[in-house]
């Protein structure tokens, strides 16, 4: 597992991806910046790198996904 920060919208957005009773699979982590910290598989990880665009965060990444899917 790999620790990434990602900002408040996109933990929200990955919290309503998960199935009911699985929102411990994504404890809520906190860091000075108000980051949440998430654990995900090295796998996911590296597919969130590819889908970065330039001057893209992971949460951006996160988010544009989300976007998608709605």
């Amino acid at each position: 597992m790999i620790e990434i920060a990602i900002n408040a919208a996109a933990y929200k957005a990955i919290l309503t991806t998960l199935k009911d009773g699985c929102s411990l699979a994504l404890p809520a982590k906190r860091v000075a910046t108000g980051d949440y910290l998430a654990h995900l598989d090295e796998k996911m990880v590296a597919r969130l790198a590819e889908l970065r665009r330039r001057g893209e965060s992971y949460s951006d990444v996160i988010l544009r996904l989300a976007a998608n899917r709605a």
